[in-house]
């Protein structure tokens, strides 16, 4: 073998060992998790019917044999596909068939959550997606049997302003995911992604009263939304009340405790 064959020879391994080498530090550094073909049986109403339901006073709220447009609706998640920070959303809602692209956040709540934000997309807007890996105590629209265990939200408005929720169990592959990164999604991709779509009660009353009590702590700031999600007034008495005593009045108070 001549020189150039061997310089060759040589080139061509160090390119193999320098190719091996870049797959084996993509590979530790790629953390890849797929759910697949799930099928969600969700709520469908109109916006205003979801408002009647969900977003007034508790005491105004009306059942949900009142409302004229509320029926069931069936989500199938043909794949969820989670790299690192990225999700792709492989979906089907009725006819229609969609593949959606987002970023993975840490909930700004801190209870064991995350949160992924899509752009906005036609006919289907996604107004909250969660991935709850915790067993914290969260609030749910109506599968209130996965209160403490870790589940899935999906929360859609249409372009015909219909809404469609979907509440179920994590998928098992799933149930290990956590972000290696500190960001926070925005409140209002997150617990408050109601906000915005519901009237006067929620946004006009609580809004504006976020930032109010200067004093509160960010536990009981968290906890006081998680009230504001469930429509229920929480004015906390620093004076005397502590954290836990806060928090159990919350929860006695929650719209799924009978």
């Amino acid at each position: 073998m001549g020189d150039n064959g061997l310089k060759k020879m040589i080139a061509m391994f160090t390119a193999m060992f320098f190719l091996i080498t870049l797959a084996k530090d993509v590979s530790a550094s790629t953390i890849e998790m797929i759910a697949e073909d799930i099928v969600v049986t969700g709520e469908r109403m109109s916006l205003e019917d979801y408002k009647d339901l969900y977003g007034g006073p508790f005491e105004e709220r009306k059942s949900r044999e009142e409302l004229l447009t509320y029926q069931s609706a069936d989500l199938e998640i043909n794949a969820i596909t989670i790299i690192n920070d990225t999700i792709e959303f492989d979906y089907q809602l009725g006819d229609y068939e969609a593949s959606m692209d987002g970023i993975l956040y840490n909930s700004s709540r801190d209870m064991g959550s995350v949160v992924a934000v899509f752009e906005d997309s036609d006919p289907f807007e996604v107004l909250f997606f969660e991935i709850s890996t915790g067993t914290e105590l969260y609030n749910l629209m109506y599968n209130r049997d996965l209160n403490g265990k870790p589940h899935l939200k999906i929360y859609l408005r249409s372009s015909q302003d219909e809404m469609y929720l979907f509440e179920t169990a994590l998928p098992d592959s799933l149930l290990s995911l956590s972000l290696n990164k500190e960001e926070h999604c925005d409140i209002y991709d997150d617990y408050l992604w109601f906000v915005y779509i519901v009237d006067s009660y929620e946004t006009d009353t609580y809004k504006d009263k976020l930032s109010e009590d200067s004093n509160m702590s960010f536990e009981d700031f968290v906890k006081q939304n998680i009230a504001i999600a469930a429509n229920q007034p929480y004015e906390p008495d620093h004076s005397w009340l502590s954290v836990n005593a806060v928090w159990s009045g919350i929860m006695g108070r929650m719209p799924w405790k009978t």
